[in-house]
């Protein structure tokens, strides 16, 4: 009977270790937050929902940062993307609250927060150098010489054409060329050109025969600086 009863002592006895120990995890789950792992999918939902013109890119990395409400057990995630491509990089963030789940044990969206706008910074050593954007008759051609601080030092060419004549006569070809540091904002560089005698720039929306416009230039991120345009359309009068 003692061997019994010591028997049924040790089975109970290790019933109740088990039983706290699986009740000491459990816990330790909802404490430390929503896993990587779990948080991951809302990383990779953001990826695959990306307009077409995003699609690529070369890597991703994301921290989460946990705020745990013990008594509800939710977790008030707040996670940090950064996506890297060739010429820049892109930060998103998206706060997004987890419950935990003690008895699938489980984490579980509760809430999903909007990712806030994507914020672009080009990658300093990778810009400089010769470019040439190609706009229709156009040609721009860059020479990058460093970035710095959300700024760009660089020279420029323009090689564009005017309208003589409201079309009548052939169009006038126009050069021009300058250098100096622009600003970056987001994804564009705009570099103000002034125009020579005789030649006026139309932007639209009552802005007619100005004297000045911009080359704006867009760095993309898979492929930099790629794309651009001159600001308005270009008309000759002569002086």
């Amino acid at each position: 009977m003692r061997k019994k009863h010591r028997f049924a002592l040790c089975i109970s006895l290790l019933l109740l270790i088990v039983m706290c120990a699986t009740l000491f995890f459990v816990g330790c789950g909802a404490n430390n937050g929503v896993p990587d792992q779990v948080a991951e999918y809302a990383v990779l939902d953001y990826l695959d929902g990306r307009s077409l013109g995003q699609g690529e890119y070369n890597n991703y990395s994301f921290t989460v940062t946990h705020n745990v409400d013990k008594n509800s057990n939710i977790d008030h995630a707040v996670i940090d993307l950064e996506i890297q491509y060739n010429y820049a990089t892109e930060k998103t963030r998206a706060t997004i609250d987890y419950f935990y789940d003690r008895g699938s044990e489980h984490w579980n969206v509760e809430r999903a927060g909007e990712w806030s706008d994507a914020v672009f910074a080009p990658i300093p050593e990778k810009l400089p150098g010769p470019w040439r954007i190609d706009y229709f008759n156009d040609c721009y051609e860059l020479n990058i010489d460093s970035v710095r601080d959300n700024n760009v030092t660089m020279s420029y060419r323009i090689t564009t054409y005017a309208t003589v004549s409201m079309g009548l006569d052939p169009d006038r070809p126009l050069q021009l060329s300058g250098n100096g540091t622009f600003s970056i904002n987001g994804k564009s560089i705009s570099i103000p050109v002034d125009l020579p005698d005789g030649f006026y720039c139309n932007k639209g929306g009552g802005r007619v025969g100005e004297k000045s416009t911009e080359l704006v230039i867009f760095i993309e991120p898979m492929t930099g600086c790629t794309q651009g345009y001159l600001n308005g359309s270009l008309s000759y009068i002569e002086p």
